[in-house]
């Protein structure tokens, strides 16, 4: 199984460390109402792959318009998923088009009915795209604006209490999201200095119609309005981050390993485990050697190679005092983890999709006289270690 969209963990929300991209369809303007992926993936083999998707969301929308009125709007989304080959011809047997109600679900939660594709070996794509239903939220923006203007509605207010709150900004150039709540803190103090600060400078001169009753009612309003305001600021410092913030319920070591300090490590820590990274052996021809005046052969030290199964680096090491190498692969999300003291036995390499990977080789039959009776022998190329295991794959390959 693997997760396309890259979650940091099942019922996560969209954020900026996913493969899920935030846009705008402009059938709002500016405004995002979009979530879009797409990908190329490839296809080792011919075969069938099942896709699910599933979709959570709370049900409605709700607008507390007056102490003792709700008014609920439902999420309504447009959802549309393509798996084509490189020529845009689709390997669907159905098209994927819903309009998803989240007031008709279960608990919340749609779930897609399981798809089929049959992908032919090489490339071929995916996308998926998830938007606002520009009906939907037409419907809710009339409905909304005609109980504002209806004098016999609880939703009603009157021109007369309407009046602009003061715009909300912060300026400031920081290098980390961390250095951007400090200077926030610094300038205002904390969230209950900033709402009276704000409190208190706003311009009643267009309230003086309220009495003195209304007006303590009204600043009780404001000051839940100017709380709000804080926390939008403090999200928006850390808006770029996602460190250390605990989404969808992922417990915090999941959220930790996907943060962006931790991907660029991540990315580090594979490169230098490449075959010319620095923990990666390789020899190489040097051709018009500026020492010899000729050509020679450079190779990293075995010592500090993965590629080496007598490499000694500590990474690598059991508690056996045996070391991994390359050929005991394990992958931190489809293995299971180390059990016993010897080198690691239990992985595998996988395909970008998750699928365990497979080296082709070709079979060499070859008959030899042996006593007297002709023998059939058997090798591949290239050559295999003793006690490999071999597969014949449909297309009768190995």
């Amino acid at each position: 199984t693997v997760d396309l969209l890259g979650k940091l963990s099942r019922g996560a929300k969209d954020t900026a460390l996913d493969n899920t991209i935030k846009t705008s369809t402009g059938g709002f303007g500016p405004l995002y109402d979009a979530l879009e992926y797409g990908g190329t993936k490839v296809s080792a083999f011919d075969r069938s792959y099942r896709f699910n998707y599933t979709l959570s969301n709370a049900p409605f929308f709700e607008d507390n318009c007056s102490p003792t009125t709700v008014v609920q709007y439902p999420f309504v989304y447009d959802l549309e998923i393509a798996i084509e080959d490189l020529d845009g011809v689709s390997l669907l047997a159905t098209p994927l088009v819903e309009k998803v109600d989240m007031s008709r679900v279960t608990s919340g939660t749609f779930i897609l009915p399981e798809a089929t594709a049959s992908v032919p070996r090489g490339s071929y794509t995916i996308s998926k795209s998830l938007s606002v239903d520009r009906e939907a939220l037409a419907s809710y923006a009339d409905a909304y604006v005609a109980r504002l203007q209806d004098a016999n509605d609880a939703c009603y207010i009157s021109p007369e209490e309407v009046s602009n709150l003061p715009v909300l900004s912060f300026e400031g150039c920081f290098m980390t999201c961390s250095e951007c709540e400090a200077a926030l803190l610094s300038d205002y103090g904390s969230k209950s200095q900033y709402v009276t600060t704000q409190v208190e400078a706003y311009d009643y001169s267009s309230l003086s119609h309220l009495s003195a009753i209304e007006l303590e009612e009204e600043k009780t309003r404001l000051a839940a309005v100017f709380a709000i305001q804080w926390d939008a600021l403090i999200r928006a410092c850390n808006a770029p981050c996602q460190e250390g913030v605990l989404d969808g319920g992922a417990p915090s070591d999941v959220v930790s390993s996907s943060s962006l300090s931790c991907s660029i490590s991540h990315s580090i820590l594979r490169n230098d485990m490449k075959p010319l990274g620095q923990y990666g052996a390789y020899r190489g021809a040097v051709y018009n050697d500026q020492t010899t005046g000729g050509s020679g052969i450079i190779e990293n030290s075995s010592v500090l190679s993965i590629f080496s199964r007598s490499n000694e680096l500590i990474s690598t090491r059991t508690s056996s005092g045996k070391h991994n190498s390359w050929r005991n692969p394990r992958h931190e999300a489809h293995d299971p983890a180390p059990s016993g003291s010897g080198v690691y036995t239990s992985g595998h390499y996988y395909t970008e999709d998750g699928q365990i990977s497979y080296i082709k080789v070709k079979q060499l039959i070859t008959t030899r006289i042996v006593a007297g009776q002709p023998t059939e022998e058997i090798t591949y190329d290239p050559m295999l270690i003793e006690g490999a295991v071999v597969r014949e794959s449909a297309d009768r390959e190995y």
